[in-house]
C-alpha cells in the first residue's frame, strides 16, 4: 500500500499500472488482486487508511474546549503540521477531487462534508455579533481549507516565491492563516508556537 501511495502521488492514479506497482514492491501482480480487488480498490484503501487515521485526530481539535475561536486556531494548528508532514497524500486526493469523472469522489465527499459542516459551525460561532456574521460559514470553511492545503500543493511553485518548508515558514503559514480566519493576531500565535515548542523540547 505505501508504494501505491508514493506512484499515485507522484504519477496520478491513470499513470500508474499494477504493474508498476507490483514491481516496485517486489511483489506478486496477483497479490494486489487478492487484497485489493483492482487499482481502484488499492487507492480506495489508502485514501480510507488515511481519513481512519488523521480524520479523527483533526476532529478533535474543533471538540477541545474554549472558544469556537480557539478552536478554529487549534484545528489550524494542528492541519498544518498534518499537511506539511504528509503532502503526499494531500496530492494524492486532490488528483481525485479535481475530475469530474473521478469514481473516488463519492467516498470523498463524506467525511470532507462533516469537516466543512464542523468548520463551519464553529465560524458561525465565532462571529456571532460582529460584522463577519453575514458571510457565509461554508464558503469560510472552504476557504480556510483551501488556504492551509495550497502551499504544499503547489510546493514546486510556492517554495520558490514565498521559501522552502521549515519550522519557521510553518509557523509563518499558521500566523498569518490564523490571523484571517480566527481572529488571533500573529503576536500571540507566535508566542503559541514558541510555548508549543518548549514543551515539546526534551
Amino acid at each position: 500500500m505505501l508504494v501505491g501511495r508514493k506512484l499515485f502521488s507522484r504519477q496520478g492514479f491513470s499513470a500508474t499500472s499494477t504493474r508498476q506497482i507490483a514491481a516496485e514492491a517486489g511483489c506478486n501482480l496477483a497479490l494486489i488482486n487478492h487484497y485489493f480487488g483492482s487499482k481502484e480498490g488499492l487507492l480506495v484503501a489508502v485514501l480510507e487508511s488515511e481519513m481512519r487515521g488523521e480524520g479523527p485526530r483533526l476532529a478533535a481539535a474543533l471538540q477541545g474546549s474554549g472558544t469556537a475561536a480557539e478552536q478554529l486556531a487549534d484545528f489550524i494548528d494542528q492541519a498544518v503540521d498534518h499537511f506539511a508532514e504528509d503532502a503526499e497524500f494531500l496530492r494524492i486526493a486532490h488528483r481525485e477531487v479535481i475530475q469530474h469523472g473521478s469514481h473516488l469522489l463519492p467516498k470523498l465527499i463524506p467525511p470532507i462534508e462533516q469537516v466543512i459542516g464542523v468548520l463551519a459551525e464553529r465560524f458561525r460561532n465565532a462571529r456571532e455579533g460582529t460584522p463577519e456574521a453575514e458571510l457565509d460559514p461554508r464558503m469560510s470553511a472552504l476557504l480556510l481549507v483551501g488556504a492551509m492545503q495550497f502551499y504544499f500543493i503547489a510546493y514546486p511553485l510556492t517554495s520558490k516565491l514565498v521559501g522552502a518548508e521549515s519550522p519557521a515558514l510553518r509557523t509563518e503559514l499558521k500566523c498569518q492563516i490564523t490571523a484571517l480566519f480566527a481572529r488571533e493576531s500573529p503576536q500571540e500565535r507566535r508566542r503559541s508556537a514558541r510555548r508549543g515548542s518548549r514543551k515539546e523540547a526534551p
